[in-house]
């Protein structure tokens, strides 16, 4: 059996609300929880957020559903660029790592995950009235400058 991806489940308010359907547009900020935790995990990574899992308190997902949308390319780039070793790809999806010294690059994964979901909920709790959590993430992204927005506030922004 292949090793799950695990997140802490103390973000699962956050995960519902970003992958809720708002039922005006019918879109989701994130369309599955994979791709929010794909994001998350790329923004603990660029903001050097590592966070150790509750390993008591986890929800997962299979392997194989990372591997079927081909999310697991996310995993083996930031264990990459955390590492700096090319053994860390030489994990067995199964749990046998066979290279122990590089760590287990699903566990760093889910550690910058897990500290992008802090950062998240952080950009979240300052804007309480945005129900979906759009304008708090385009708000947010805007500040840290990985957005750019042209003639208009971002704070402005209607969705």
């Amino acid at each position: 059996m292949a090793r799950s991806v695990y997140r802490n489940k103390d973000f699962n308010k956050i995960i519902d609300k970003l992958t809720e359907r708002n039922p005006v547009t019918g879109v989701a900020v994130f369309p599955t929880i994979k791709a929010l935790q794909c994001f998350a995990a790329v923004l603990g990574f660029d903001r050097k957020r590592r966070v150790e899992l509750d390993r008591s308190n986890i929800d997962g997902i299979e392997w194989h559903t990372f591997s079927n949308d081909k999310l697991t390319r996310y995993i083996f780039l930031i264990a990459l660029a955390e590492t700096k070793d090319l053994n860390v790809l030489k994990y067995d999806e199964s749990g046998n790592n066979e290279v122990p010294q590089c760590g287990d690059m699903v566990k760093i994964f889910e550690e910058y995950a897990n500290g992008g979901f802090e950062i998240l909920s952080s950009w979240l709790d300052k804007t309480p009235g945005d129900p979906y959590g759009e304008k708090a993430i385009m708000v947010a992204m805007s500040k840290a400058k990985y957005l750019e927005v042209e003639e208009q506030s971002v704070s402005e922004v209607e969705f």
